[in-house]
C-alpha cells in the first residue's frame, strides 16, 4: 500500500500478491472504483483511503458515494470495521453543510444524515472517541455549544491528547469570548501535533488579536503561511491586519499606500489559493469598491452574498452591494440590498444604518425611524443614529421636543467622549436652528460645535465651503441675544474669510451673496446700536449695487419713518412693491403699519387685506395685523353696536385662521382671548391668558392682556402686580404705555379702596409715564383725573379721617388738574387725541365745584381740628394730674409698707435676744444642778458611776427624741428664795424621800437600798443650805 505522500493508491488483488495502482492525479469515477473494490473484496479501510483522497480533492460527493458503497458490501459481516466509515461519512456530511451555496433545507438534510450515521456508529461502539468527536462537531455546526462542550470534555477526559477534541474545545472557548483559555488549548494542540490540520496557528492568531496583541497575531498568521503558502485563511487574515493599519492617524499618505499594497498582496495570494473562498471574495469586492471599480466590486459582492451557510458573510456581501448602489445613487436597489443584509444578520449595524438612509431617500420616514431605533437598541451611544433621528423629528412641528431630546443626547455623548465624533456640522446646524426660538445659549453652543468641526477639517486640509455662513449664524444669534460686540466680531471674521476666498479665486455668485447678507446684518447691528449713519451708508451701498435687494430699501424706509419723514418712508416702501417686487409682503406690511401710525386705520386695513387676497392668503403676520386692526376699530366704535359686534367677529375669524395655519401661534390665541374678554367672558379669557403665559412666557403682550383682564374682573391689586412684573421684566420700567396702564389699574384700586395713599401712588405712576413720553397727551388727562379723584376721596372722608394738610394737598392738585384740562381742551381739533374734549371740559367744571366744596370744608376742618386739639390738650392735662395723684398714693403706700416691715424686723430681733438669754440661764441652772449632784456622790464610785451612767443614758435618749419647737417665752424674774430652818430629822427624811424618788427612777432596788445608808445628815443639811442660798 502506497503512503500518503506517494502519487498512487494501491488496491490489493484478490488471491494474489499483486496490487492495482491508482493515480491520485487521475482518480476514477466512484462507480468504477467501487466496482473494483467490491470485486476484489478489499478490506473496508481501503474505502476510507479512497474517500479521504476524494475529500482532499474537494470531491465530497465522490467520497460520500465510496463510503456508502463500502457500508453495503456483503463480504464483511463484522460490524466493527464499518465504524470508521460511519464516522467519516458523518464528518463529510458536516463538512458539506458548510459549503457555499448550501440552502437551509439541504443543510438540515445533511445534518440529519450525519446524525443517522453517528447513531449507527454509536450502536457499534458507544465509547468510541471518533464518534463522540463527530457528534461534537455536528453540535457545533448547529450552534449547540453547551452540548458540544460536554462531548469534547468527555473525549478529553478519556484521551487528553485528542487533537480534534482540543480544536473543538478551543473553538467553543473562542465563541464564548474566553480568549485566554482558547489560546492555551490551541497551544496544547500545536505542541502535541505540530503538523495538525487545520492549523492551530490560525486560532492562536485570532486569540492574540482579540487579546489586544495584533503584532503577535500577525506572527502567527505569517508562520501559518510559511508552512502552507496556499493557506487562504491565513492570507486573508494578514490582509485584514494590513487594512486595519491603514486606519491609524499617525501614518503618512505614502505609508498608508505601502501598508495597503502589502495587504492587497496577501489578498491576491488568498484568492489564488482558494477562488471559491467567500471571505476572500468579500474582501476583493471591498478592494475594488475602494478603487471605484464598481463592476468587479459588484461581482465579488454578489459572489459573497451567495455563501450559503455563512450568514455573516452573506450579510456583508449584501451590505457591500447596497453600498455600491448607494454610491451610484440607485437608492431603490441599495435599499433592497441593505434589507437583505439586515435579514441575514440583524446585528449588521452598518447595513441597518444604510437601510435607514435609503429609506429616507424613499420618503419612508416611519421605516427609517424604525431602522435607526434598532441601531440604538444595540448601540445606545451611536451618535450618528441619534443625530439623524433628531434631524428627522425636527422636520415636524409636533415632534420638535423629541428632536431636542435626541440632539441633547448626542451632545452629551460627545462631551463624555471629549471629541467631535460626528464630522458633519449639519447636525449641529439643524440643532441650532431648532433651538433658536427656545434656548439661545444652547443654540450658540450648537453653532460652536459646528464651527469646531469645520476648524478640524481646515486643519486636516479638507475644504470647508460654509464656514462664513456658520460665523454669520453665530453672529446673528449673538445679535439677537444683545451681545452686540461678540456679534460684530463674528460678522467681521466671516467677511475676512470671504475676502480670502476672493483673493484666492475670482468671486463667485454664492460668495458675493454671502458677503451682501453679512454686510446687511452688520448694518442691522449698527442700527440697533443707534449708529444710524453707518447703517444707512451700508444700506445705500447695497441698494445702489443690488437694486433688487429689497430689504435694504425697506430698512432705509424704517429709518426715515423713525425720523418722522413719513412721506419719504412711504416712497421707499412703494419703490419695493412698485419697482422691485409687487408681491413683497414685508413692503406691504410696513406700509400698512405706517398708515396705522398715521391713524389711517381704514387705509391700513385695505393694505393688509391686499396681502391676504393677492399675495399670500396664509401670511400669518398679515392675518394677525388684520385681526388686531379690527379689534382696534371695534374698541373705538361707541355708537353702532351692530358694527362693533361685526368687527369683533371679523377679528375672531382672522385669529382663528391663523390658528388653523399654525396651531401653536400664541399671538393668534392671544387675540381670541382678547375677543372673549371684550365679550364679557373674563374667566375664560383669563384662563386662556394663563395657559398662554405658561407656553409662551417670552411674549409681553400676553402678560399685559392678563393684567388688563384682571383689572376688568376688578382684581386691581393683581393687575398692578402683573403690570409691575412685565414692566420690569420686558421693558426695564421705561415703557410709557405699560406704566400708564399700571397707573390706571392703581387708580381703580385706590378708588375701590377709597385710599388716598394708593391714589397718590397712581399719580406718581402717571407722572412717570408722562416724563417718559412728553409728546403724549393721554398721561396729562389721567393725571388731572387722578388729582380730582384724590380730592373727591378727601372731600368724602369724615373730618376725623382727614387733615387740613390733606385738604390743602387736594386743593393744590385741583389747581394742577384745572391747568392740565385747559391745556388739553385747547389742543387743535385736527390733532388726534385719545380723550374726549367735551368730557375734559366737564371734568374742568367738576373740578371747580369740587374746589368750592373743599374750600368750604377747609374752614370746618380747621375748626374741627382746633376743637379736637383743645379736647386733646384738656384730656392730656387731666391724664397728667391723675397720673401725679396715683404716683403720690403709690409713694405713701410704699413708705408705710417700709415702716411696717422695719417694726416687724425689730420685734424679731428682740425675740431672738430674749431667747438667747433664756437659753443661757437654763444652761447655767443645768450646770449648777450637775455640780450639786457631784458633791453628794458617795465613796462607792463604781455604783454611783453606774447610776449616773444610767441616768446619763436615759437623759441622752430623751434628748435624742425630737421635740416640737416652741416659741421662746419672755424670761420671768427669779423669785427670791427664802431659807427655812428645819429639823435634822426632817432634813434626813427629806433626803430619804429624795433618795426614794431617785431610787424610784432606777430599776435596780437593791443597789438603791445599799447606797441610801451611806448618806450623812450633816452633809445633806449643808447641801440643802447650799441650795437655799
Amino acid at each position: 500500500m502506497a503512503t500518503h505522500n506517494s502519487t498512487t493508491l494501491d488496491i490489493p488483488l484478490k488471491g494474489t500478491d499483486n496490487v492495482l495502482e491508482i493515480s491520485r492525479q487521475s482518480m476514477p469515477q466512484p462507480a468504477e472504483l467501487c466496482e473494483i473494490l467490491s470485486s476484489e473484496e478489499v478490506p473496508l479501510r481501503h474505502y476510507i483511503l479512497f474517500a479521504l483522497e476524494y475529500a482532499h480533492q474537494n470531491n465530497l460527493d465522490s467520497a460520500i458515494k465510496v463510503l456508502t458503497e463500502g457500508l453495503q458490501v456483503a463480504y464483511e459481516p463484522n460490524p466493527r470495521p464499518r465504524l470508521p466509515l460511519h464516522n467519516l461519512l458523518a464528518s463529510l456530511y458536516i463538512r458539506k453543510s458548510y459549503l457555499p451555496g448550501t440552502l437551509p433545507n439541504a443543510r438540515n438534510g445533511l445534518w440529519s444524515d450525519a446524525t443517522r450515521h453517528l447513531g449507527l456508529a454509536e450502536k457499534i461502539n458507544p465509547k468510541d472517541d471518533t464518534t463522540w468527536i463527530s457528534k461534537g462537531l455536528l453540535l457545533l455546526a448547529r450552534n449547540s455549544f453547551d452540548d458540544a462542550h460536554r462531548h469534547f470534555k468527555q473525549v478529553l477526559g478519556e484521551n487528553p491528547r485528542s487533537i480534534p477534541a482540543m480544536l473543538g474545545m478551543a473553538r467553543i472557548q473562542f465563541v464564548r469570548e474566553n480568549y485566554a483559555a482558547a489560546l492555551t488549548t490551541y497551544r496544547n494542540a500545536l505542541r502535541y501535533q505540530p503538523d495538525c490540520k487545520p492549523d492551530p496557528r490560525i486560532g492562536m492568531g485570532l486569540c492574540f488579536y482579540k487579546l489586544g496583541m495584533p503584532e503577535t497575531a500577525q506572527q502567527s498568521f505569517e508562520r501559518a503561511v510559511e508552512l502552507d503558502p496556499k493557506n487562504a485563511t491565513a492570507h486573508v487574515l494578514l490582509a485584514m491586519l494590513q487594512f486595519n493599519l491603514c486606519k491609524q492617524s499617525d501614518l503618512t499618505e505614502e505609508e498608508i499606500k505601502g501598508v495597503y499594497k502589502a495587504g492587497f498582496i496577501h489578498l491576491k495570494n488568498a484568492y489564488s489559493a482558494d477562488k471559491k473562498n467567500s471571505v476572500v471574495g468579500l474582501f476583493m469586492g471591498k478592494h475594488f469598491a475602494t478603487i471605484q471599480d464598481m463592476d468587479k466590486a459588484t461581482a465579488f459582492a454578489a459572489k459573497a452574498s451567495t455563501a450559503h451557510g455563512l450568514k455573516s458573510v452573506q450579510s456583508e456581501g449584501f451590505y457591500l452591494m447596497g453600498k455600491i448602489h448607494h454610491q451610484l445613487e440607485k437608492y431603490n436597489d441599495a435599499c433592497l440590498a441593505y434589507g437583505k443584509a439586515v435579514a441575514f444578520n440583524p446585528d449588521n449595524l452598518l447595513a441597518q444604518f444604510g437601510l435607514g438612509q435609503t429609506l429616507l431617500f424613499k420618503s419612508d420616514i416611519a421605516s427609517a425611524i424604525t431602522a435607526f431605533e434598532r441601531i440604538l437598541s444595540k448601540e445606545p451611544k451611536c451618535v450618528e443614529a441619534i443625530a439623524i433621528l433628531g434631524s428627522i423629528y425636527s422636520r415636524s412641528p409636533g415632534t420638535k421636543s423629541k428632536a431636542l431630546e435626541y440632539f441633547d443626547k448626542a451632545t452629551n455623548i460627545i462631551h463624555e467622549r471629549n471629541t467631535l465624533s460626528i464630522q458633519d456640522p449639519l447636525m449641529f446646524t439643524e440643532m441650532a436652528q431648532l433651538l433658536e426660538q427656545t434656548d439661545i445659549n444652547k443654540t450658540t453652543k450648537a453653532y460652536m460645535f459646528a464651527l469646531g468641526i469645520c476648524g478640524q477639517k481646515i486643519e486636516r486640509g479638507e475644504p470647508v465651503e460654509y464656514m462664513p455662513e456658520l460665523l454669520n449664524n453665530v453672529a446673528a444669534i449673538n445679535h439677537m441675544d444683545g451681545r452686540l460686540e461678540a456679534a460684530e466680531g463674528s460678522y467681521s471674521k466671516a467677511l475676512d474669510l470671504c475676502a480670502s476666498k476672493i483673493q484666492d479665486n475670482d468671486i463667485d455668485i454664492a460668495t458675493e451673496a454671502t458677503i451682501t447678507s453679512i454686510r446687511y446684518n452688520l448694518a442691522r447691528l449698527y442700527e440697533e446700536r443707534n449708529e444710524i449713519k453707518r447703517a444707512e451708508e451700508i444700506y445705500k451701498d447695497i441698494s445702489s449695487k443690488y437694486h433688487g435687494y429689497a430689504d435694504a430699501h425697506l430698512r432705509l424706509g424704517v429709518i426715515e419713518q423713525s425720523r418722522g419723514n413719513f412721506e419719504a418712508a412711504a416712497e421707499l416702501y412703494k419703490d419695493v412693491f412698485g419697482m422691485i417686487d409687487n408681491k413683497n409682503v414685508d413692503a406691504w406690511t410696513l406700509m400698512g403699519m405706517l398708515q396705522q401710525k398715521q391713524n389711517q386705520i381704514r387705509n391700513s386695513r385695505k393694505t393688509l387685506e391686499r396681502i391676504v387676497k393677492d399675495i399670500n392668503r396664509y401670511d400669518v403676520y398679515a392675518l394677525l395685523a388684520l385681526g388686531n386692526n379690527h379689534l382696534g376699530i371695534a374698541r373705538e366704535e361707541k355708537d353702532n353696536m351692530a358694527l362693533k359686534q361685526e368687527l369683533f367677529k371679523k377679528a375672531f375669524e382672522f385669529f382663528d385662521k391663523v390658528l388653523k395655519i399654525d396651531s401653536f401661534n400664541a399671538y393668534a390665541a392671544n387675540g381670541i382671548a382678547i375677543s372673549l374678554a371684550v365679550h364679557g367672558h373674563h374667566h375664560e379669557a383669563r384662563e386662556m391668558f394663563l395657559q398662554l403665559r405658561e407656553a409662551a412666557s417670552a411674549i409681553p403682550t400676553i402678560w399685559l392682556n392678563l393684567a388688563l383682564v384682571s383689572a376688568d374682573m376688578q382684581q386691581y391689586r393683581n393687575a398692578v402686580l402683573l403690570y409691575t412684573s412685565v414692566s420690569k421684566k420686558f421693558f426695564n420700567n421705561e415703557d410709557d404705555n405699560v406704566i400708564l396702564s399700571m397707573a390706571k389699574a392703581q387708580y381703580c384700586y385706590a378708588k375701590s379702596e377709597r385710599s388716598p395713599e394708593k391714589m397718590r401712588q397712581a399719580l406718581s405712576m402717571a407722572q412717570k409715564a408722562y416724563r417718559l413720553n412728553p409728546s403724549d397727551k393721554t398721561p396729562l388727562y389721567d393725571i388731572a383725573l387722578i388729582q380730582q379723584s384724590y380730592a373727591q376721596i378727601i372731600s368724602d372722608k369724615a373730618p376725623d379721617q382727614r387733615t387740613v394738610q390733606d385738604i390743602n394737598t387736594a386743593i393744590t392738585g385741583l389747581g394742577v388738574a384745572k391747568g392740565l384740562l385747559k391745556t388739553l381742551i385747547s389742543v387743535p381739533p385736527k390733532e388726534h387725541v385719545y380723550y374726549d374734549r367735551d368730557i375734559a371740559a366737564q371734568r374742568e367744571k367738576h373740578g371747580d365745584s369740587l374746589l368750592k366744596i373743599l374750600q368750604g370744608k377747609l374752614t370746618d376742618q380747621e375748626v374741627f381740628e382746633a376743637e379736637k386739639q383743645r379736647i386733646m390738650d384738656e384730656t392730656r392735662r387731666k391724664r397728667e394730674a391723675e397720673k401725679q395723684k396715683q404716683d403720690e398714693e403709690e409713694r405713701i403706700r410704699l413708705q408705710k409698707q417700709e415702716e411696717e416691715e422695719r417694726e416687724i424686723l425689730e420685734r424679731r430681733r428682740a425675740l431672738d435676744q430674749g431667747a438667747k438669754e433664756t437659753q443661757k440661764e437654763l444652761d447655767e441652772m443645768n450646770r449648777e444642778r450637775s455640780e450639786r449632784k457631784r458633791m453628794v456622790v458617795s465613796d462607792d464610785e463604781l455604783s454611783e458611776n453606774d447610776l449616773n451612767g444610767d441616768r446619763e443614758n436615759k437623759r441622752q435618749k430623751k434628748e435624742r427624741k425630737p421635740k416640737e419647737p416652741r416659741e421662746p417665752k419672755e424670761p420671768k424674774e427669779p423669785k427670791e428664795k427664802k431659807g427655812k430652818l428645819r429639823k435634822k430629822s426632817e432634813v434626813e427624811g427629806s433626803g430619804r424621800g429624795r433618795s426614794k424618788s431617785v431610787d424610784h427612777d432606777d430599776d435596780d432596788d437593791d443597789s438603791h437600798r445599799t447606797s441610801s445608808k451611806k448618806y450623812k445628815s450633816k452633809e445633806i443639811i449643808e447641801s440643802d443650805d447650799d441650795m437655799s442660798d
